[in-house]
């Protein structure tokens, strides 16, 4: 089924390349009428004997009396299907019939959140299944079915006995559920694919609301020591990340999400628990959100190798934080942080180098940075600027931190060679974007911004120039967007721009705060990640390898 997944693919993009098909919804194409009338035609002089059928997004109003949007049973008579697609049906129990499928190689079930029971041996009987899809779907694996006491659901036993299984989307409501006994089949290579809209391309991921120590041992050692994603939302009992790290060997771990971890006031404590090697070094993203406890992101020394793949970091109201989320015991670690995006916390800074030593480079990938709805935040780097600091940024993005009264000093402002995108709105206190920091002189008569293209200021009520004391010189920059910000008396020549500079271009404008809130689409444009979701009443997507 991956095969032909793979091959429809690119049987749909050539078929588009050559106009025979046009684009239609998310993962849908549209037929020409007289391609369908041909197709149509092609499909009718056939032998009749359907390898496939599709019940899913349909507008049937009314369905003949043999098949209900209730009664599926009849559909064990196709002895030959292959693809049964029932997304979001209404179907209560799946049918003992559907076990006569014995031909059937995938199964699609997802969203169809009445199913409450699927009686036992059903699934077994698909000795051909390749795929399964029931995310958001029936959870209740091998429970007691509610009315009937000698009825059982199916178990996920029944799942690891089929040989052919490659891709499993299936959720579970209890880790009871997951077996205690697994075979060779379970070591099976999966790929798995999960949903769109997804935050990241890694494939295999858990997401448990409790501990790692708390999943069977044997659960760890075939599936935790795999998993590239944990997502925690209101784990109970967490309360050391980088005991959960060891304890599930969680050395290839590249995306670490953490919600509402009521338990915890620091993310990474190595005064407690200090690690005899670097921890978390293939990290890629973390996502820290809705955590009003969390105090600090880390507390001691990280040795040299750890964070060090980190390239997204994300805190999301977190208002526990009160200093800054990346102090100078940190800043040393992701040398290849390439996106930060912190909102709605109450932290006074968001960077801190005192202690750093004098010629050490921190910070020197980092790309993107967004900061928004940050009331209690002062400046963005409490500290020396450290060489080569914030050389590659390109996109800055600051939007409703009131206390902020210049985004950088004049120092900081030097090594911004790199910022292609500028945009500062709702800060009211923000008189100036660069200012000079206590007892320094203005030491060159201007700073330029060589590939400064597209420049947006609004909202900004005090705000009266860009430099202190010097001119901003912006040779490539294109558009200049300068609404609501009544003492901002600067004109387009200040910039000395190569290029006729166009201000406030609405459409432009439009485009810049429809993609403003995204600023790091490279990070959530992929399409595929992974697999078993609801354990202990929460999500868990799981690789079976």
């Amino acid at each position: 089924m991956l095969e032909a997944g793979s091959t429809a693919y690119l049987v749909a993009k050539y078929l588009k390349a050559c106009s025979l098909v046009l684009d239609g919804e998310q993962g849908c194409v549209r037929m020409h009428d007289v391609i369908r009338d041909i197709a149509i035609l092609i499909a009718s002089s056939g032998d009749g004997q359907d390898s496939a059928i599709s019940l899913m997004g349909n507008e049937i109003c009314n369905l003949p009396d043999e098949l209900s949007i209730t009664d599926v049973s009849i559909l064990g008579e196709l002895k030959k299907l292959e693809v049964l697609g029932m997304r979001e049906s209404v179907i209560e129990e799946l049918p003992e019939e559907i076990g006569q499928l014995t031909n059937l190689r995938m199964l699609d079930l997802t969203m169809s959140a009445y199913i409450a029971t699927i009686p036992s041996n059903v699934l077994s009987g698909l000795s051909k299944l390749e795929e399964l899809c029931m995310q958001q779907s029936f959870a209740d694996w091998g429970k007691k079915v509610e009315g009937e006491d000698d009825k059982t659901n199916a178990s996920f036993d029944e799942l690891i006995s089929l040989s052919f299984l490659n891709i499993l989307k299936v959720d579970i409501s209890d880790a009871e559920c997951l077996p205690k006994n697994v075979g060779n089949p379970f070591y099976r290579s999966m790929n798995v694919q999960l949903s769109k809209n997804t935050i990241s391309p890694f494939s295999r991921a858990l997401l448990p609301d409790t501990t790692i120590n708390m999943l069977p041992d044997l659960f760890n050692s075939t599936v935790t020591e795999r998993v590239e994603k944990i997502i925690y939302t209101e784990p109970r009992s967490l309360t050391d990340i980088l005991m959960e790290y060891n304890h599930g060997k969680l050395h290839g771990l590249k995306f670490l999400h953490l919600q509402e971890c009521r338990e915890m006031v620091t993310l990474m404590n190595t005064e407690t628990r200090v690690p005899n090697k670097p921890v978390l070094k293939s990290l890629e993203e973390l996502h820290v959100f809705y955590w009003d406890r969390l105090q600090q992101l880390c507390v001691g020394e990280l040795l040299q190798g750890s964070l060090g793949n980190l390239k997204l970091l994300e805190i999301e109201q977190c208002e526990g934080v009160a200093d800054a989320p990346v102090p100078s015991n940190l800043l040393q670690r992701p040398q290849n942080l390439e996106v930060l995006i912190v909102c709605a916390t109450g932290m006074v800074y968001i960077f801190k180098s005192q202690g750093l030593e004098q010629e050490e480079t921190v910070l020197t990938k980092l790309r993107e940075m967004k900061l928004e709805n940050l009331p209690e935040l002062t400046n963005i780097l409490n500290g020396p600027v450290q060489p080569a600091m914030f050389h590659n940024l390109k996109t800055l993005a600051i939007s409703k931190c009131n206390k902020l009264t210049t985004l950088f000093t004049f120092d900081v402002a030097q090594c911004l060679r790199q910022l292609e995108e500028l945009w500062a709105e709702e800060c009211h206190s923000l008189d100036k974007l660069f200012g000079l920091s206590k007892g320094s002189i203005v030491q060159d008569d201007e700073i330029i911004f060589p590939q400064l293209k597209n420049f947006a200021l609004q909202s900004l009520s005090k705000l009266t120039s860009v430099l202190a004391g010097s001119a901003l010189l912006c040779p490539s920059l294109e558009y200049l967007h300068v609404l609501d910000c009544p003492e901002f008396l600067t004109s387009t020549s200040d910039f000395h721009s190569n290029i006729q500079v166009q201000v406030n271009n609405e459409q432009h404008f439009l485009l810049l705060t429809g993609t403003k809130p995204e600023i790091s689409q490279e990070f959530t444009k992929h399409n595929t990640y992974i697999l078993i979701q609801k354990v202990f009443h929460t999500t868990v997507p799981y690789n079976i390898l």
